[in-house]
C-alpha cells in the first residue's frame, strides 16, 4: 500500500512558533475531496524550509478544525533523521519563487530516493559540501579558491566509552538500532563487540541496552520482533524485565499475543550515517 507523505512549507511559520514540530504540525488548508483525503489519511510529513528538509515526522492523528484546515499529532521517525539538512529535488516536490502553495503530495518513490541519498549524508553549503562518515570523519568539498582550517583537540577515547556514549544517548531518544550500525558507526570490526561491551558495561542500564538489538531480530522488510525470553539476555542493576517488556514499557513496541515485543515500524536505525546522524554524537 502506498504510503502517503505530505510536504509543508514551513518558511513563514517556522519564525512564529516556538519549533519545527509546532510549525509543521498545521493548520492546513483542504480544497475538494481528495485533498481532505490527503491530509486526513497522511502517513509522514515532511517540514521544509527553503527546500531544505527541517523536520520528519509520522502522524499519529489528525484533527479537522475550522475552515477546513486540518492539524496533525506528530512524532519525529528515528529511521529518517538523515533526511534533515538535504534539499529537495528540483525535479520533484520543490518550491519555486512566487510558489505560495503550503503543501504538497510527495511520490513515495520520490521520498525513497531522497532517503537512500540521504544516507550518504553529503549535505550543501553554499558552494561547498560536507560529508559526516559513519566513522565520524568528515569530508570537506571545497569550491576553488576556499581554504579549511580544522582543528582537532580532544583525544579519542577507547572503545568502551565511545560505546557507552554512542548507548547513553540512545537511551534519551525515541529509537532502536542494531549492534552491526553502532559497530559501523564505530569503525569496530564486529557487531559481538558491541554486544558483549554493552552487556559488561555496568555504567549502561537495563533500559538503554535494550534498545540495541541483534540484526537476526528482523523479519521481513520492516518488521523487527523480540522474543519474550531471550537466551543471554541480562539485566543491569535491580532491572530484571526481559529485553521485550522494556521496550513495550517505553512505548517503543507493542506487546504479540505469545509476550512478544513487535518494534514499531520506522524506529529502527539501521545504518551508521542515519544512526550518528540523529543521536548527533
Amino acid at each position: 500500500m502506498t504510503k502517503i507523505i505530505i510536504a509543508v512549507n514551513i518558511g513563514r511559520s517556522v519564525n512564529q512558533r516556538p519549533s519545527i514540530y509546532d510549525a509543521a504540525r498545521g493548520y492546513w488548508k483542504a480544497v475538494g475531496d481528495r485533498q481532505h483525503h490527503l491530509l486526513k489519511e497522511a502517513e509522514i510529513v515532511l517540514g521544509v524550509v527553503g527546500n531544505t528538509i527541517r523536520g520528519v515526522y509520522q502522524v499519529l492523528d489528525s484533527e479537522l478544525g475550522d475552515d477546513d484546515r486540518y492539524e496533525w499529532e506528530l512524532m519525529e521517525v528515528p529511521a529518517y533523521a538523515a533526511l534533515v539538512g538535504h534539499r529537495l529535488s528540483p525535479d520533484g516536490v520543490y518550491w519555486i519563487p512566487g510558489d505560495k502553495t503550503a503543501w504538497k503530495l510527495m511520490e513515495e518513490e520520490e521520498f525513497n530516493a531522497l532517503v537512500e541519498k540521504a544516507k550518504s549524508d553529503r549535505i550543501q553549503f553554499g558552494p561547498h559540501t560536507i560529508l559526516l562518515r559513519p566513522d565520524g570523519n568528515l569530508e570537506i568539498g571545497l569550491a576553488p579558491g576556499y581554504r579549511a582550517d580544522v582543528v582537532s583537540e580532544a583525544p579519542m577515547a577507547n572503545a568502551k566509552q565511545r560505546i557507552e556514549t554512542v548507548v547513553h544517548r540512545l537511551g534519551e531518544s525515541r529509537a532502536v538500532t542494531t549492534y552491526q550500525a553502532i559497530a559501523d558507526m564505530l569503525g569496530i570490526n564486529a557487531a559481538r563487540s558491541i554486544a558483549r561491551s554493552v552487556k559488561r558495561n555496568v555504567a549502561i542500564t537495563a533500559e538503554e541496552g535494550a534498545r540495541v538489538i541483534p540484526w537476526s531480530y528482523k523479519e521481513g522488510d520492516d518488521k523487527w520482533i523480540v522474543p519474550a525470553h531471550e537466551e543471554g539476555w541480562s539485566t543491569q542493576g535491580d532491572d530484571h524485565r526481559p529485553r521485550a517488556q522494556i521496550l513495550i514499557d517505553a512505548g517503543l513496541a507493542t506487546p504479540h499475543d505469545n509476550g512478544d515485543a513487535v518494534i514499531k515500524k520506522d524506529t529502527v536505525i539501521t545504518d551508521a550515517a542515519t544512526l550518528r546522524r540523529y543521536l548527533m554524537v
